[in-house]
């Protein structure tokens, strides 16, 4: 895979002459980046499973720099087993009623803080009940990714493009697209060919098997769960 500074050059080169002063290629590499992952639902963007924190008495749990949608969560070392997602909405009732329910509530939408450490602001979920001690590991998350920004003064240039190899030539074409139509104002025949080879790359993509394992929940699981302990496979337990 390129590293974003073979990205820039390749995209200075597809404008065929200096960008203009006004126009930052990083922010053009980012938002054609963002473009891409949010295509669609790419089965390289799966993520995790990643621990988060929990701080004592914060109601907010930091999530990746790159969450974009929650898969799964589980608390698997915490007194309370269960994790319920829950809307905003109710998590306000929660903390109303200040009851003892037994299990975490989080709510994931997700939050968004002001940092004074980064121009961005900090993804956050919201928990009940509040934590009353700091733990590093209290739940474990499987998520979607989204497009990691790239810093915009050229501190990432070696860095390689977070993406498969096999996009290297789709995020070429759409950040020369969005360069040209910076310079030019005009749709550029790059678009054209980096939306098909996005197509390609969706068909190619929706034959990896994402999910792996036993099926659960369907017609032979829920015969199977009144299969008699005289069966000559023998009862399962569930």
């Amino acid at each position: 895979m390129l590293t974003v500074r073979q990205a820039i050059d390749l995209m200075e080169h597809g404008a065929g002459a200096a960008p203009d002063s006004r126009h930052n290629l990083y922010h053009t590499l980012n938002r054609a980046g963002r473009f891409l992952c949010a295509y669609s639902g790419w089965s390289w963007t799966v993520a995790g499973p990643v621990h988060l924190a929990t701080a004592a008495d914060s109601r907010f749990v930091r999530l990746p720099d790159d969450f974009r949608q929650l898969i799964a969560i589980t608390a698997p070392g915490s007194a309370f087993g269960i994790v319920q997602i829950d809307p905003v909405r109710m998590m306000q009732l929660h903390s109303a009623s200040a009851g003892g329910y037994g299990r975490w509530y989080i709510s994931i939408p997700p939050h968004f803080t002001p940092s004074p450490s980064s121009p961005l602001p900090v993804k956050e979920a919201m928990v009940y009940p509040t934590p009353e001690t700091s733990d590093p590991r209290a739940f474990e998350l499987l998520y979607t990714r989204e497009w990691a920004n790239i810093a915009d003064d050229g501190s990432d240039d070696d860095r390689q493009l977070p993406l498969p190899d096999q996009f290297e030539n789709a995020i070429i074409m759409l950040a020369r697209a969005y360069t040209l139509d910076l310079q030019d104002q005009a749709e550029s025949h790059e678009m054209a060919r980096a939306m098909a080879e996005l197509a390609l790359l969706k068909s190619q993509d929706a034959a990896n098997q994402p999910i792996h394992g036993r099926l659960t929940g369907g017609a032979a699981s829920r015969q199977a769960r009144h299969r008699p302990s005289s069966h000559p496979l023998g009862p399962i337990t569930l």
